[in-house]
């Protein structure tokens, strides 16, 4: 991975419930989307719900939700860059 950021961050979320888990499809972000890739571990931490992301663009993401503060970036993996 390339840079890593911690954030707190509202983002915009679209995505679906399946039992007891959160799976976003789509993430707005800095006046961009993102269709996520994939969703990895989800797990929760101080009354939020914590989940790994990968977006469109190859960066990572966690992302939180909870009832008080909405969908919210955490941290941000950017993309590996290429190698000359």
């Amino acid at each position: 991975m390339s840079g890593f950021e911690w954030m707190d961050e509202r983002i915009g979320v679209e995505g679906i419930i399946h039992g007891v888990s959160l799976i976003p499809r789509q993430i707005a972000w800095r006046k961009k989307e993102y269709s996520v890739v994939s969703t990895g571990r989800q797990w929760e931490e101080d009354g939020e719900i914590h989940i790994m992301l990968e977006l469109s663009d190859t960066a990572r993401m966690e992302v939180g939700f909870s009832c008080k503060k909405g969908w919210r970036a955490i941290k941000y993996w950017s993309p590996p860059t290429a190698m000359a």
